[in-house]
């Protein structure tokens, strides 16, 4: 793997990590568990940390990265999004606003939403308001 496609990636997963406004470190510490999955070559390896240490998620935009990756095949770019993913369940909590990066990341790598409903949450917020008011009338009987 290149330098630049391993930076993009941890780029990628770092902006996962960040998505909820802060970093835990769990997180930090899947991001580096996956990076040392993706290659084993030192150089690589030592400049993913440096990135990880020097990410500034006000700078990062997910749909310029992703597109690094628009030539590969869907599974490709499924299983991209697959390992992102995995930082979402790193701190043990499901945010929506990780929900929401991870959404954002497929639509910008050109998956049909279909294709990775496995990965995300599924929620409707009128769904949930339906269900609060049907809670409030159930009270006030």
């Amino acid at each position: 793997m290149s330098n630049e496609r391993a930076h993009i990636i941890t780029d990628l997963l770092l902006g996962a990590a960040h998505a909820d406004g802060r970093m835990d470190g769990r997180e930090a510490e899947k991001v580096k568990e996956l990076v040392r999955t993706l290659t084993t070559d030192p150089d690589v390896l030592a400049g993913c940390e440096k990135r990880i240490d020097a990410f500034v998620p006000a700078k990062f935009d997910v749909q310029e990265a992703a597109k690094a990756f628009l030539g590969e095949s869907e599974d490709q770019r499924y299983q991209l999004l697959e390992l992102v993913a995995q930082i979402h369940s790193a701190d043990d909590e499901l945010d929506l606003e990780e929900d929401d990066y991870l959404r954002s990341l497929g639509a910008a790598l050109g998956l049909p939403e279909s294709s990775f409903e496995d990965l995300v949450l599924d929620y409707s917020v009128e769904e949930k308001q339906e269900m609060f008011e049907d809670l409030m009338d159930v009270s006030e009987d």
